[in-house]
């Protein structure tokens, strides 16, 4: 679980690097002009790039989201496999039924001659010819919000126990009555497919808003750690696990 918790830090530094810098701007705007020297004059910072760099701050944190859930994943892969010493008589109902649908996707996922390729991999896997590999589906690849990550916590088996505050803060409606991940999720996706500018996108921010935003994330993802490393710990992906 270090690795997850020292790659959040790395990408919670860099939106908070983000966050210092459209602060300034926005304090330096609002006081007459956010200008610096350059060439023996003054550059001055655009309205335009102000929101260009609103908008970026919802990329920033939508990498963090599926970042930290899919290390979270990986996680979960690498105790499992340990936990197991390959033997797949030992995982979990959740984790077993997760890992054959990995061998094992549906048939329009695969061709025949792969489909078999991975039976026969998953055969000599049962019978101890073959080292098992836990690799646990992802999934939800540009999609993760709350709801998403809920139903990915259900399908492993991690409880995920939110305060009333933080679950109040999910699910209050952030902006055009989506809740704050939904709507980053949302906002990434438009971004990422073309469907808004990043100058519209930015329009009508505060970088105050912003602030809020990445704390009720920070938030969230903490707890949702600490749910997976409670889970990892008592070995939860075991089928004897207590």
């Amino acid at each position: 679980m270090q690795l997850v918790r020292d790659t959040y830090n790395e990408r919670v530094s860099d939106i908070e690097a983000h966050f210092e810098l459209i602060k300034n701007i926005s304090d330096a705007i609002g006081g007459g002009g956010a200008k610096f020297p350059v060439n023996n004059g003054h550059y001055t910072i655009t309205i335009q790039q102000q929101k260009i760099l609103f908008s970026s701050t919802y990329l920033q944190l939508y990498n963090l989201v599926e970042s930290t859930v899919n290390q979270l994943l990986g996680a979960v892969g690498r105790h499992t496999q340990n936990g197991i010493n390959s033997d797949l008589t030992k995982l979990s109902d959740k984790i077993r039924d997760l890992y054959l649908k990995h061998m094992l996707p549906p048939e329009a996922s695969l061709t025949p001659e792969k489909r078999l390729e991975h039976a026969i991999k998953l055969l000599h896997q049962a019978v101890g010819t073959e080292q098992v590999e836990i690799t646990i589906p992802r999934g939800g690849g540009g999609s993760w919000d709350s709801k998403a990550i809920s139903l990915l916590n259900r399908r492993i088996g991690v409880e995920l126990a939110l305060p009333a505050a933080i679950r109040e803060k999910l699910h209050q409606p952030f902006r055009n009555d989506k809740g704050p991940l939904q709507h980053i999720k949302d906002v990434r996706n438009d971004l990422g497919h073309g469907s808004i500018s990043f100058t519209d996108c930015g329009t009508g921010h505060l970088y105050s808003e912003f602030r809020t935003l990445i704390d009720i994330v920070k938030e969230y993802l903490e707890f949702l750690m600490d749910a997976y490393e409670q889970y990892i710990s008592d070995q939860q992906y075991l089928s004897n696990a207590s």
